[in-house]
């Protein structure tokens, strides 16, 4: 299964799962070129899944050592009975715990895949002010008030019509 492809300022999602079942109801044709601005707000629950599943992770990198008692006899004479303690991990249990390692590491792949490749569509903004409100906008994760506040100006909507405007160029670009 391929993941997302980046391609002209649209991400194409003909042959990724997860973002086509995500998307369905918003792109009724399937498989083709979806609005950005749907992909660009997955950004922060992508590094909150991306920890989350470090997380898990390691967890499961921490094996259980299994531990019992058993009574036998000394090997060489005089035989006495006595405890000893054995001790090792539980095979069966290994194998699960790494497929579900397995596809933990796969998941959290995709997820930095997809990281990446909404940092690459801002990253080629050709206009930098517009990349900068991007930018502080779904990556940096501000409000429409902050970013207008970083930026210079007093009120919100300047910023949201620099990010507006270039949403709708994409689309007239991609009806032409």
């Amino acid at each position: 299964m391929e993941w997302c492809d980046y391609k002209k300022g649209e991400i194409n999602v003909k042959n990724c799962n997860n973002c086509e079942k995500r998307f369905k109801n918003e792109n009724k044709k399937g498989g083709q070129a979806l609005d950005i601005k749907d992909l660009l707000m997955q950004y922060k629950d992508l590094q909150q899944e991306i920890k989350d599943l470090e997380r898990r992770i390691k967890k499961l990198e921490n094996y259980k050592v299994e531990r019992d008692k058993v009574r036998g006899s000394s090997s060489e004479f005089p035989y006495t009975l006595r405890s000893f303690t054995i001790e090792g991990y539980n095979i069966r249990e290994i194998d699960r715990v790494n497929r579900l390692k397995n596809l933990l590491v796969k998941r959290k792949s995709k997820c930095e895949d997809m990281k990446i490749q909404i940092e690459e569509f801002i990253s080629n903004i050709p206009d930098s002010r517009t990349r900068r409100v991007f930018q502080y906008r779904y990556i940096d994760n501000y409000s429409w008030l902050n970013i207008a506040m970083k930026m210079g100006k007093v009120h919100e909507s300047y910023p949201r019509k620099i990010h507006d405007r270039y949403l709708e160029s994409l689309k007239e670009k991609r009806k032409v």
